[in-house]
């Protein structure tokens, strides 16, 4: 990507940035490899500004990875304690009728929010992350949630081809899915990252699949709208860039631990009675 291409991405990236009234008065700033690999970097007022600020940077055509460096100070009236943050997100999953709230764990340490449990499909285990994310007071979330394997249907590699042909958000021509197992895996190139994150959705729609190994991709020179085939060292980046976030927050959880663990599960269901909260070293 030339210095002008890296410019003229920067500049769109901001004008979104802008355009997105979800981060208010909060600023972004923004750092480009030339490898379409974005940084943002900034100080917002939440979390949910700040997974504002990175699902806006999805949507501009030619990012294909992004790092997602912003701080967050929350305001004083903002600030809730570990146990108010738990009770809110356990209070959070049992009113959605689309989470199976009885099997999810919260767990609370500093503002972080860990989820762990096992649920019947993907949009149970998204769901549940949407709704703590948004919460006051959460400075980041984990998502250990899994799906349980389920038997595959007939066909479900054709049904997974015809649900990319039919949402209009895909050209699924460009994009071909391979089953093994009960994992899905898409290669190809795509336009931009929200075409790739609708892919990806698509394929964990079919019954009994349990992991999606998204590996469409594609270097969008976004004035001549070409696609160039994707290097070695793209695909790092994508890795690094999509691991960065889950490695930093996993440490900070390990070093929280030491010193305090507010542990929270449901109080009906299979978990019930395992206890409020868990201390560890003062």
């Amino acid at each position: 990507m030339t210095t002008a291409l890296v410019q003229d991405l920067r500049q769109q990236l901001l004008e979104e940035l802008d355009w997105e009234p979800k981060l208010g008065t909060s600023r972004v700033d923004v750092q480009i490899s030339d490898r379409g690999v974005v940084t943002l970097t900034g100080l917002v007022k939440s979390y949910a500004e700040k997974v504002a600020a990175e699902r806006a940077t999805r949507r501009v055509r030619g990012v294909h990875a992004v790092v997602n460096d912003i701080d967050i100070l929350l305001p004083m009236m903002h600030e809730r304690s570990d146990p108010a943050i738990a009770e809110a997100a356990v209070r959070a999953l049992e009113w959605n009728v689309l989470v199976p709230h009885d099997a999810i764990d919260v767990r609370v340490s500093d503002g972080w929010v860990r989820l762990s449990g096992t649920v019947d499909w993907d949009y149970q285990r998204t769901t549940a992350g949407d709704l703590v994310k948004f919460l006051t007071g959460v400075k980041g979330i984990t998502n250990r949630i899994t799906v349980r394997p389920r038997v595959l249907v007939p066909d479900v590699k054709a049904r997974i081809e015809a649900a990319l042909h039919r949402n209009a958000d895909v050209e699924a021509h460009g994009i071909k899915v391979h089953l093994e197992d009960s994992t899905v895996t898409l290669r190809g190139h795509v336009q931009s990252l929200a075409e790739r994150t609708a892919a990806e959705s698509a394929a964990w729609a079919a019954p009994g699949v349990t992991t999606v190994k998204n590996d469409a991709a594609g270097t969008q020179d976004h004035r001549r709208g070409r696609s160039h085939p994707v290097t070695e060292s793209d695909t790092l980046n994508r890795e690094i860039a999509a691991r960065f976030d889950e490695v930093a927050q996993l440490l900070v959880e390990q070093d929280a631990s030491q010193y305090r663990v507010d542990a929270y599960r449901p109080r009906a269901g299979p978990h019930a009675g395992l206890g409020r909260a868990l201390r560890g070293r003062e």
